[in-house]
């Protein structure tokens, strides 16, 4: 008689849906509750949209549609029940006596591990495909004709909960304990990323003027969910009144995982058919995986906490930064190898011979690593990017300064070139500095071509003498810079339409607003202390506290409202962004009025002549410095 051989066994197949109803029926009432029952409540709630127009009612079904698909493929929530479904079909590993009693059972290693994958599985897709239907016929029958969108967001969900179980049963395979399945699994989806956030972190500690940058990259592929979190979605169109859903992105990368996934599968049902029944219970079941998780664990957590030791202790030479850093993280990386070794053998002895000759290679390795950025052996410290790669650069004193154009550019990479070549003066003047030491503190901000953005931060002193000093002044004291930071970087295109003062008598406050005849006088007043130099002191000193701030400058402000017909572009927003999720579209949307405080000193005679021309005070003694609105207080 022929012997029949099966991949899959039905009577486990049911146990698994009967015994773990709680976690399918869960998602299952999620999938009901974000597609149908959403969709009619906001169906019940189109009484409250207004006056619309045909074609923005329809617009704002769309959003409403969109809005919930993006809820429904979310790839975190998709994750989050993935590697639930996994942990329940395959929990009877984790324990001695449920891996013995199950493997005892006249069914072959090759059925249990097709049955239980296909029951996890089906725990995730069903749910999805029944609310993706009850979802269609709802908004049918509410008149949300989006069925294109619907279909879509559903195959992308199939997709994502297809490779996110995947590599979760993956994972299972390779943990020993169930514990241990959610922190593995979400610990290898952010691997790449935190890994290079990390490193990044270190180099940004001890480098010389590295200043840390988080650029998304194509590499971010190997952080699968970070990468899906920023990659799937949908686009639309803001240069309208109302945002306009243009399509749907990320099909591509869905599609390669899934590719992925299948290698994970293989690679998972290799590992189980290999896996040994006694490792139940331990960390890890695959023992050539075991020194690369100890060695990883010391390493991440010893960088991560001496760059944070680094940054508790206050040192002024970059050697003695260089050497906190160093010892810090040799100490912390022995404390976390021997924990990791402790949780890996489920005891307290593992203080052995075997293990210290480990420990000392791991320290040999953590100790040039650090010694290689120290010395910049990849020459981080000294990359300059060209001319022709940079899209646009800035120089930050007191405020952003810069642009697109080759002038900005040119003189930038000049003052960063000087900084690079400084490096030895600059580092020895700041660990002999004093209190009567003056320095101050610059960055230089390079958004390249190739979508990624360059961070430099430099400390240099205040010297007349100083080319680097001089060269930044000059370049962030202008007028120009001045008004593009104080109103917008097309300040030129802007109309003054309303502005007054701030003053003070003693505990009194009041402000005088100005006519629009007053607020046009006081306004070119200032235009005029701007262009006469009176404002360069006040210019120069932003940075810095200076012991003649409190004399020289006002503590009553004045305050302009402004407005441009077309959109205002603010250069604070345009050196913050990040530009992996930047639009222009989207950002500059309803921004054509704004408005600005503005200080000045003892030395606008043009201001202060228009303040008493206007009426808003009778003499000069009527401003009040910061000084003497101290001493008032002090009263």
């Amino acid at each position: 008689m022929k012997s029949k051989t099966s991949c899959f066994n039905k009577t486990i197949f049911k146990k698994n849906f009967t015994r773990f109803w709680v976690i399918w029926a869960g998602i299952l009432l999620w999938n009901l509750f974000v597609l149908p029952c959403n969709i009619f409540i906001n169906y019940l709630h189109q009484s409250t949209w207004g006056k619309m127009t045909e074609v923005e009612i329809e617009a704002e079904k769309i959003s409403v549609i969109t809005g919930l698909i993006e809820v429904y493929m979310n790839p975190t929530l998709l994750f989050i029940f993935a590697v639930a479904a996994a942990m329940a079909v395959f929990s009877y590993l984790y324990t001695f006596r449920a891996a013995n009693t199950m493997h005892a059972l006249p069914v072959t290693r090759k059925e249990l591990f097709v049955t239980n994958y296909v029951s996890g599985l089906l725990f995730l897709l069903l749910p999805l495909l029944i609310g993706f239907l009850s979802g269609t016929l709802v908004s049918a029958a509410c008149g949300y004709t989006c069925l294109d969108y619907l279909l879509k967001g559903m195959l992308y969900a199939i997709g994502l909960s297809f490779f996110f179980y995947t590599f979760a049963v993956f994972v299972a395979m390779v943990a020993g304990t169930l514990a241990a399945v959610p922190i593995f699994t979400f610990i290898l989806n952010y691997l790449y990323v935190g890994t290079k956030l990390l490193i990044e972190l270190l180099i940004d500690c001890i480098s010389y003027g590295v200043s840390i940058e988080f650029n998304r990259g194509k590499m971010d592929i190997l952080s699968p969910l970070y990468y899906l979190n920023h990659e799937v979605g949908f686009d639309y169109d803001y240069s309208g009144r109302y945002a306009v859903c243009t399509g749907i992105f990320g099909g591509k990368a869905i599609v390669g995982y899934a590719i992925a996934a299948i290698l994970f599968l293989a690679g998972a049902y290799l590992i189980y058919k290999k896996r040994d029944i006694e490792t139940a219970g331990n960390l890890i079941s695959v023992p050539w995986i075991i020194p690369i998780f100890r060695w990883g664990s010391a390493f991440c957590g010893a960088v991560l906490l001496g760059v944070f030791t680094c940054q508790l202790i206050s040192v002024k030479s970059a050697a003695a930064e260089f050497g906190v850093a160093v010892v810090s993280a040799l100490i912390y990386g022995c404390v976390i190898f021997f924990l990791v070794q402790m949780l890996l053998e489920k005891g307290v002895r593992v203080f052995k011979k075997k293990r210290f000759i480990e420990l000392g290679a791991f320290f040999v390795f953590l100790f040039v690593a650090m010694f290689a950025v120290e010395k910049d052996w990849f020459g981080i410290e000294k990359q300059l990017p060209e001319t022709e790669e940079i899209e646009r650069a800035y120089i930050y004193r007191s405020y952003p300064v810069g642009g697109d154009t080759k002038e900005d550019i040119a003189a930038i990479r000049e003052i960063h070139t000087l900084c690079i070549e400084n490096k030895q003066k600059f580092e020895s003047e700041i660990a002999q500095i004093t209190e009567d030491s003056e320095m101050t503190s610059i960055s230089v901000k390079y958004f390249l071509k190739d979508g990624s953005i360059m961070c430099r931060d430099y400390t240099i002193p205040v010297e007349e003498t100083e080319p680097v000093y001089q060269m930044v002044k000059s370049c962030t004291t202008t007028a120009e810079a001045y008004l593009e930071n104080q109103f917008a970087i097309n300040y030129q295109e802007c109309a003054i339409t309303e502005g007054g003062i701030d003053l003070y008598e003693g505990e009194e406050y009041l402000f005088y607003e100005f006519t629009d005849e007053e607020v046009q006088k006081v306004y070119q007043a200032f235009l005029a202390d701007l262009e006469a130099g009176n404002f360069d002191w006040l210019l120069e000193h932003y940075q810095y506290y200076d012991e003649n701030y409190d004399n020289k400058v006002y503590y009553d402000s004045l305050s302009f409202e402004f407005s441009s017909e077309e959109n205002l572009r603010y250069i604070y927003d345009e050196y913050y962004m990040n530009r992996n999720e930047f639009t222009s579209e989207r950002y500059y949307n309803s921004t054509k009025e704004g408005n600005t405080s503005i200080e000045f000193t003892t030395e606008c005679e043009n201001i202060i002549q228009a303040l008493i021309e206007v009426g808003a005070i009778e003499s000069e003694e009527d401003l009040i410095t910061h000084k003497e609105r101290q001493e008032t207080e002090e009263l």
